[in-house]
């Protein structure tokens, strides 16, 4: 057989051929770098594998919070196994988290329930895990219930059919632990929105940062905001490289939230802020495993 004739005489193959060079060219700006639309998309497709990989991924979580109430405050620290798992029929993936110690002294044998419940994920199983995590909820200070501030909650704003709902600026690059990354601001515009106001079955618009390697798309920073009339939250998260899993995985997370606010909603679970209070937060996150496999590596730049 002979090849393909190329020119006049094979016009649909010079027509795909030129296809092709209009989107590289499309890929890439004057300088080389990826275009923000072409960043985008690959971002995208990350978040998609990303969730594949990290499901069942549990990792350790130190947990601090400090209340200030006038001129009255308190803390406590809570250390919990915190497990990510994509479950059937959701979208994304979601944390969980199980409190094995308060404050020093132990609530519970660390039995890790959680990662038996997700080995076969099921409606029983999940049943049962959200009853562990609103039981575990009660340990967090004030007034603010939090049972799903998990530190993967901005990466839903990357996957492809939530991309829509968002306005994306580049901000330009910057390097993160020898990474070449772009600075991308997010601001939300359509509804539905990420967060919700159950009480007045309202949507509630983030904004925020994203820090994304420029090679991968993967985020190595994020930052997300929203506030109204009723208060005002942040949630910032650092990733690190762990070598063992080939993951980029949370390793800090810190939570301001103040008020006086009423309840807000990530992703249809229930976050409220009440009272005259200003509650900060920060989780530290180590010994990363997947289920029934332990690791004592810390995160790292990638090699």
């Amino acid at each position: 057989m002979l090849p393909a004739k190329r020119g006049a005489d094979n016009p649909q193959t010079v027509h795909s051929e030129i296809t092709a060079l209009i989107l590289a060219a499309a890929s890439v700006s004057g300088d080389g770098t990826p275009t923000l639309t072409a960043l985008m998309q690959q971002a995208g497709q990350y978040v998609l594998a990303f969730e594949q990989q990290a499901s069942g991924v549990v990792l350790e979580e130190n947990y601090e919070q400090s209340l200030r109430r006038g001129s009255r405050g308190e803390s406590r620290r809570l250390v919990s196994d915190f497990v990510l798992v994509t479950l059937p029929g959701e979208t994304g993936i979601f944390g969980f988290r199980d409190v094995f110690e308060v404050d020093g002294r132990p609530v519970r044998d660390r039995d890790l329930r959680l990662e038996r419940l997700f080995l076969r994920p099921t409606q029983e199983g999940l049943d049962q895990a959200t009853a562990i995590l609103d039981a575990s909820a009660r340990y967090n200070l004030g007034s603010t219930v939090r049972n799903f501030n998990f530190p993967t909650l901005p990466l839903l704003i990357l996957r492809p059919e939530t991309q829509p709902r968002f306005a994306f600026k580049d901000r330009g690059t910057t390097r993160v632990g020898g990474r070449s990354a772009r600075r991308i601001d997010f601001e939300e515009s359509r509804k539905p929105t990420l967060i919700r106001d159950p009480s007045r079955n309202e949507d509630v618009l983030s904004r925020g940062n994203l820090v994304l390697e420029e090679a991968t798309g993967a985020v190595l920073r994020s930052e997300l905001r929203i506030a109204d009339a009723r208060g005002r939250s942040l949630i910032e998260v650092e990733y690190g490289w762990f070598d063992a899993l080939g993951l980029f995985l949370p390793v800090e997370m810190g939570e301001t939230y103040d008020g006086p606010g009423g309840p807000f909603t990530p992703i249809g679970t229930i976050l409220r802020v009440g009272g005259a209070e200003s509650l900060t937060a920060s989780a530290h996150y180590s010994n990363p495993r997947r289920f029934g496999v332990t690791t004592e590596e810390r995160a790292s730049p990638p090699r």
